[in-house]
């Protein structure tokens, strides 16, 4: 690194993007009747429309403190709005937005002039504004039970803080404020021990104390996680309640009355209790045995008490109600699960011991991926529906209830009805009063639902074991008719029939004696044909004309299938001209034509393809079949992808869809894509007809039906059906997958279930829903791969339209964490982790108009310990081929090993070459140095070693591993413990420049040499012993020139900095130097990597861009 004459400017760091947790959500609603939401998103305040999921605007309320909680102006009916602006807080820092920021922001403008941030003595849990004697009014509860007032101008701007009140200090681990009259606050807070204590602080009051003891509960059996106080609920005309809802670490959720007890006046005329109230407990000793005398009975008024979710519950609020309890007081829990639970709590308040009641669950459902809903909101404005907003740690949004409707809906109305078939002929009764066959009588318990189908989206039809067909027109209930058909007909299908839809207002039906049979909604039953043999199957043969529709029949124990054809110019339907030849106990299940080929799916996971023509006739023999040895499960459903001829999906039953390629001239075909999404059984899937085309899968989880959109990886319907191995039908519009129709049988009944859009909606895509651990980016910065603790990678590549990224693919074959990533080109993602893990991964982009990633795992290593306990630290690969299709890998064990081995990029196999080992130190990062096959390590002892081996040349017609011992030629130490990070690169030929970053918070670099013999020389060691604040847990070298190089390093301090190294003084040693400093908005860092040309991606709890440039920002 020589001197340079001309001094390099300095390069400094600016945010570009950040996807962090949702620490905050508040629904507020304008004058104009648009309702909004406020996201509190790391420091900085989103406002999102709920009806278009616009962002609207954003603003950087804090500089580096996350913000934790919003309030919003509450209005008479209860619903936040901004009159009285918003009160913002995280941590101990406070901030006011006035009113006419607020407005500004709503319209999409930033306000001049930011308010001032505030400081509260301890940490914020809760915050509330209103309006008292014609000025503003506010106050703050903390961490340890203390109201802070607020003292705000006429224009709403904060202008300081008042004293603190408070009646006892426990800690809190939760608040909750609510306005009683404009004098008074009610205080709810939930203590670590497991305690609720429930107080009363009065603004004005002439006595020298301003608070009031009401209740102190217990009778949870771990820390109290939520507290929130209900309006007060009309139970009886002139009679009223107010309940505290309360949620734990025990995964309970409790009840509590809390209406006033009796009091009695003093001579200040103050209202107080009769006896002396006693207090929480501010220490864990003692037990409950320390409680009160006073405050024993408190717990006694428990109103319910019920066990949810599948760990601790973080929130509970209260949903809405009708007065006078003519229905349910609805309930919501918000848990780390990531389920949201829905409860309808029931009340008695007649009875001797006051307020009882029970609570009821009602549904699950999850909102996000990996761990924690950190945030959620509920806005009950009189005369809608809930509105309902969760924010998870994967910093996505969902919101359902009042407004949550997209505004693309179908016509489907919603419901979901239970029939036994006594209540349909009971319909078809009423609804035929002469009828035109012999009535069946009710009562029979052989009588039974058997197969269903969609004639469209206003009818369904349903064959029974009597024989007899039903049909619904729907419309705002389905209601019921009977097909007419002759005698023989009846006979035929009576025990055992088969059915299915194959066009609009026709369906096809197969028999045990071989008939096939084509009924038309307008048209009598008619046969088509006889088939020798009981009709097994029709399958609609997917991707031809929707007018001239085909569909295959199979025939049980038949050798062949038989292609049924439909002419729509003469409404003749021909089979038996055209066969397909079925390998020896071969059972299709599913069918598709993908351009001149017809692909068969079997009940064993066989795909068959065959070469097809329009004219063509006889038997047509199979070109090729291939099955996936690692499942035995039925084909579902084979699709032809949107806009190709040449790529078609397939669903199965062990829970994973794949994409395939068909060869020139229908020859065969290869795997593409292999994924398994969060579901059980996949029965079938559909491509929208958008223009950017969506794929929606649905099937069976447990005892679920779920519906889902594997393109935003959201569930559209989750219903509790009995579980799979049942007959069912859907149908959905093809331009919109929210609305949804489901007819299946349950216990006997006909079940009937219709959506007119999906009850959740997201408003905000997420991430990883845990600490990401690894970020890699491919060689032309095309994709970017991110690793989670939630074994998940997923691919991302930049947002065309501005900051941000879109996920093309989510990989979930890891079965503990991930380690590493790292792209080799453009086309092959290398990952590893713990259980001796490491996959190739086979990146692709199929050419159709659905813009996805094909993804498979085309390889793993298999060189694996009888216990499979070890961890693969960190891997790397060299630049250079062994042979002409083969790389050499060198792998660091969590057993101290290091282990080289060659892969054939067309064998996909491993094969080992040398192996070493340390001392007994965990290595914690592996690099090849720049340029040859040495292999530098990081060790948990603070070392790194330069292991190499004897000089070995590979060449063309070498194919083998290298099998030379590794040696360590060089051992440096670098840090007083663990190396965490670590990065290398070669200015010129023979030097070599390391960066460290250690557990002991320092960034260090080593300058390496080579010596006249050949052998590694430590020009020298450069040290910043406190780099960070905490450990140094990212390192990436950032940029390479010939007489500097610049470094970017992460902490979990989270601060991310730019070091600068370059030439001393007269040209000795190299010269540190800080270029900038900046507060970021991830915790728990766990990587980053350059992500574009100036970019670099940090990854942890979220991920974020920085952009850096050898510039001022202005």
């Amino acid at each position: 690194m020589p001197q340079t004459s001309t001094p390099h400017p300095r390069t400094q760091l600016r945010q570009n993007f950040v996807l962090s947790p949702i620490t905050a959500l508040e629904f507020y609603h304008a004058e104009s009747n648009s309702s909004y939401l406020l996201a509190g998103e790391d420091t900085w305040l989103r406002i999102y429309n709920v009806a278009t999921s616009r962002l609207v605007k954003q603003l950087r309320v804090f500089n580096s403190q996350p913000i934790h909680g919003i309030h919003a102006w509450k209005s008479d009916d209860g619903a936040p709005t901004t009159e009285g602006g918003l009160l913002i807080w995280g941590g101990q820092s406070v901030m006011v937005l006035p009113p006419t920021s607020v407005t500004l922001l709503i319209q999409g403008t930033a306000p001049p002039e930011l308010p001032t941030e505030f400081y509260a003595p301890d940490w914020i849990y809760d915050g509330i504004l209103f309006s008292s004697k014609g000025e503003t009014r506010g106050a703050l509860v903390t961490a340890h039970n203390e109201i802070v007032t607020l003292k705000l101008s006429p224009d709403g701007n904060l202008l300081e803080l008042g004293p603190v009140v408070s009646p006892s200090r426990p800690i809190l681990y939760s608040a909750n404020l609510t306005l009683l009259d404009d004098n008074t606050i009610l205080v709810a807070g939930g203590t670590v021990f497991g305690e609720i204590i429930v107080w009363k602080f009065c603004f004005d009051s002439s006595r020298p104390s301003q608070w009031e003891v009401l209740y102190v509960f217990s009778g949870h059996e771990g820390s109290i996680f939520g507290v929130t106080i209900s309006p007060e609920i009309e139970v009886a005309p002139g009679s009223k309640v107010r309940l505290l809802a309360s949620c734990s670490d025990d995964r309970t959720i409790r009840i509590w009355d809390i209406a006033d007890r009796q009091l009695a006046a003093t001579q200040d005329g103050m209202e107080i209790d009769s006896k002396t109230l006693g207090e929480a407990r501010e220490t864990g000793f003692g037990g409950n045995s320390e409680v009160k005398e006073e405050n024993k009975n408190d717990s006694t008024r428990c109103v319910a008490v019920t066990m949810g979710h599948l760990s601790r519950i973080w929130h509970v609020k209260f949903g809405e109600y009708t007065p006078g309890l003519e229905g349910p007081i609805n309930v919501y829990s918000f848990g780390e699960d990531t389920t949201r639970q829905k409860w309808e709590l029931s009340l008695d308040v007649t009875g001797s011991e006051g307020c009882k009641g029970a609570l009821k669950h009602c549904t699950t459902d999850s909102c996000h991926s990996g761990k924690n809903i950190w945030s959620a909101a509920v806005s009950n404005k009189k005369g809608q529906a809930s509105l309902i907003a969760t924010g998870g740690a994967d910093g996505k949004i969902v919101i359902s209830g009042g407004m949550s409707s997209s505004g693309s809906e179908g016509d489907y109305e919603a419901f979901n009805l239970s029939l036994s078939f006594d209540d349909v002929l009971g319909q078809i009764q009423e609804n035929s009063p002469t009828p035109f066959m012999d009535p069946l009588p009710k009562g029979d318990p052989k009588h039974a639902f058997q197969k269903y189908a969609f004639l469209s989206d206003s009818r369904v039809i349903t064959t029974t074991s009597p024989g007899r067909i039903f049909v619904a027109d729907i419309q705002e209930t389905p209601k019921w008719k009977e097909v007419r058909l002759p005698d023989e007909v009846v006979a035929d299908l009576r025990s055992y029939n088969i059915m299915r839809s194959v066009a609009m207002d026709t369906v096809v039906l197969g028999s045990s004696t071989g008939n096939v049979y084509l009924l038309h909604s307008r048209k009598p039953i008619r046969l088509v044909g006889n088939l020798s043999g009981k009709i097994q199957d029709i399958l609609p043969l997917v991707g031809v004309d929707v007018q001239n529709w085909q569909a295959v029949i199979t025939v049980l124990g038949a050798d062949r299938a038989y292609i049924l054809s439909y002419d729509a110019s003469t409404d003749e339907p021909s089979i038996g001209g055209l066969t397909l030849s079925l390998p020896e106990h071969y059972i299709p299940t599913a069918a598709a034509q993908v351009g001149s080929a017809i692909i068969l799916g079997s009940r064993v996971g066989v795909v068959t393809i065959y070469s097809f023509s329009e004219d063509r006739v006889g038997t047509i023999r199979p070109q090729n079949w291939s099955r996936d040895p690692k499942t035995k499960d039925a084909i579902t459903a084979i699709v032809p992808l949107p806009g190709s001829s040449r790529d078609f999906l397939t669903t199965c039953r062990d829970g994973k869809y794949r994409m395939y390629t068909i060869w020139r001239e229908n020859r065969g075909f290869s795997l593409q894509h292999e994924i398994s999404p969060p579901m059980g059984m996949i029965e079938g899937a559909w491509f929208t007809t958008t223009e950017n085309p969506e794929l929606i899968l649905h099937g069976f989880k447990g005892k679920q039906f779920v519906y889902y959109n594997a393109t935003t990886s959201a569930v559209l319907a989750s219903l509790e059906c009995g579980g799979a191995h049942r007959s069912f039908a859907i149908i959905s519009p093809l331009t919109n997958p929210n609305a949804l129709r489901l007819i299946f049988t349950k216990s006997s009944h006909l079940r009937f279930y219709s959506q007119s859009s999906t009850f959740l909606r997201t408003l905000k895509e997420g991430g990883h829903g845990r600490e990401i651990r690894a970020v890699a980016c491919s060689a032309n910065f095309k994709y970017i791969a991110t690793a989670a603790e939630d074994t998940v990678i997923r691919i991302w590549s930049p947002s065309p339209t501005g900051p941000g990224f879109k996920c093309l693919a989510t990989l979930e074959k890891h079965s503990s964490g991930i380690q590493s990533l790292q792209w080799k080109g453009d086309h092959t993602l290398v990952s590893c982790g713990g259980s001796e893990e490491l996959f190739i991964w086979s990146i692709t982009r199929l050419k159709s108009d659905y813009e996805t990633l094909a993804v498979k795992c085309e390889a793993f290593w298999n060189f694996h310990t009888k216990d499979k306990d070890l961890r693969i630290m960190a891997f790397d690969f060299s630049n250079s081929y062994i042979g002409e299709y083969h790389t050499e890998f060198a792998i660091a064990l969590s057993n101290s090993t290091i282990q080289t081995y060659t892969y054939g990029e067309r064998t996909l196999e491993f094969e080992f070459g040398s192996e070493g080992r340390y001392t007994g130190a965990c290595p914690t990062q592996l690099r090849y140095v720049p340029g040859c096959e040495d292999i530098i390590v990081a060790y948990t002892d603070g070392h790194i070693a330069i292991w190499t081996r004897p000089f070995w040349e590979p060449g063309p017609e070498i194919t083998s591993a290298n099998k030379a011992p590794l040696s360590i030629e060089l051992l440096l130490k670098l840090h007083q413990s663990s190396i965490k990070s670590f990065d290398v690169v070669s200015p010129h030929d023979g030097r070599y420049i390391i960066a460290t970053g250690g557990d002991d918070n320092a960034l260090i670099v080593a300058d390496l040499g080579i010596d006249d013999g050949g052998k590694y020389k430590v020009n020298g060691r450069y040290r910043v012993s406190s780099a960070h604040g905490a450990a140094v847990t990212g390192l990436k070298i950032v940029r390479d020139d010939a007489d500097l190089i610049e470094v970017v390093t992460v902490s979990n301090d989270q601060r991310i900095k730019l070091w600068r190294a370059e030439s001393g003084q007269d040209g000795q040693g190299i010269k540190l130097s800080l270029q900038d400093n900046r507060y970021s908005g991830i915790a728990d860092v766990g990587d980053v990597e350059v992500i574009s040309s100036g970019k670099v991606m940090v990854g942890g709890v979220g991920m974020e861009v920085w952009d850096f440039n050898p510039f001022k920002w202005p």
